[in-house]
């Protein structure tokens, strides 16, 4: 299979090339300061991936007189790239902005820097923080370079049935008994077939599992909601996965595009029901009596939650929390970027408190829980 290819613009690129190629093997790394990018560069890549800050070394876009000529940061030049791009060749390019400084770019709260709402904000296919490790950002590159090169080379206009082969494909369904609930479960998450008609469109696929499904609970479940919903200590499930539990589940285990960019196993929910289902005879939800099954054949057995209602929750970043919390101590909320299709989502009550963003996203019906609001209807 052929490498794919990245090129990575940075007005630091010796840097740049210096960090990350003694990390790579799966890509072909190209790394070029901005005024050094040709029109072969552009049509080669599968990905481009661009810094932020473009403000040192770039004496020939600084001596120019002409504003339009001058793109002042990563985006502007993403968008010059992207229209050039456009008109090159017919396969899609995926572009990823890397940054330091993500609040710069969350243009509605600084202080919101999850991922997928500044790549959907600035129409990017993502966004890498510049901060993490090396190795964390050249996994997430890696993962959106091989999840374009991997989209089909054709769109059929003509049968949605065959458009939905090809995603399903395209995210890695198992041949398996529980194929049909899958599809169910994608279907019921939107994705954008009505607007695929190309290859080049294939980006809009891209964006809705980077952007609307892959970070909220929808039909892949994290490790933590894989817990949550056997009511067991995430650290026990991780320890038991770690042993072999995952053998058990392993059909169920997500291999399709994008998997692991986050550095985190995902899982079919269909197939984890269905194996439990299957496993339990028909009683998977019976707490007690499907971890007593599952433990027979288990080194490392799992723990039973402490708590007696468990559940995710978002922090005041909404971003979802590995550690679950009782659902006495949680509220509703709607986040204006949460897919309807999604689990619901919830917030600590003491985060609600204390923080007027939670506060502000809290479903009506749920706003008695508050205490400003208890307040306000004593005075």
């Amino acid at each position: 299979m052929v490498k794919p290819t990245v090129l990575i613009i940075d007005d630091h690129a010796d840097d740049e090339r210096g960090k990350l190629l003694r990390l790579n093997a799966t890509l072909n790394l190209v790394f070029r300061h901005p005024e050094d990018v040709t029109v072969e560069d552009l049509r080669d890549a599968d990905l481009v991936v661009v810094d932020y800050r473009l403000e040192d070394n770039w004496s020939e876009r600084d001596d120019l007189q002409s504003i339009s000529l001058k793109p002042m940061n990563g985006l502007a030049l993403i968008s010059v790239l992207r229209s050039h791009e456009n008109s090159i060749h017919a396969t899609p390019t995926s572009f990823i902005l890397r940054s330091a400084h993500l609040s710069d770019l969350s243009s509605v709260f600084k202080a919101d820097c999850r991922l997928q709402v500044i790549a959907g904000q600035n129409g990017l296919e993502w966004v890498v923080d510049k901060m993490t490790e090396a190795e964390a950002q050249l996994l997430q590159i890696e993962k959106f370079a091989d999840a374009t090169n991997a989209l089909p080379a054709s769109w059929p206009k003509d049968s949605r049935l065959n458009l939905n082969t090809l995603i399903e494909k395209w995210l890695e369904i198992p041949e398996l008994y529980w194929r049909e609930l899958a599809r169910k479960d994608i279907e019921d998450c939107h994705p954008p077939v009505h607007e695929l008609f190309d290859r080049k469109d294939g980006l809009r696929l891209l964006r809705w599992l980077a952007h609307r499904v892959l970070p909220y609970p929808c039909f892949l479940w994290t490790d933590a909601r894989l817990a949550t919903r056997l009511k067991v200590s995430l650290k026990s499930l991780r320890e038991s996965l770690d042993s072999n539990l995952c053998s058990l589940l392993k059909t169920a285990e997500y291999q399709g595009a994008l998997h692991g960019y986050d550095g985190q196993r995902r899982w079919w929910r269909s197939g984890v029901e269905s194996i439990l289902w299957e496993k339990t005879e028909g009683r998977s939800f019976d707490t007690e009596y499907t971890i007593s099954e599952l433990n027979k054949s288990l080194i490392k057995k799992l723990v039973v939650s402490s708590l007696r209602q468990s559940i995710l929750v978002v922090n005041r970043e909404f971003t979802i929390q590995d550690e679950a919390i009782e659902v006495d101590l949680a509220i509703r909320i709607q986040p204006d970027d949460w897919p309807v299709y999604a689990e619901q989502a919830w917030a600590s009550i003491v985060d609600a408190n204390e923080d007027s963003r939670l506060a502000g996203a809290v479903v009506s019906s749920d706003r008695y829980k508050l205490s400003i609001d208890a307040e306000s209807e004593n005075e």
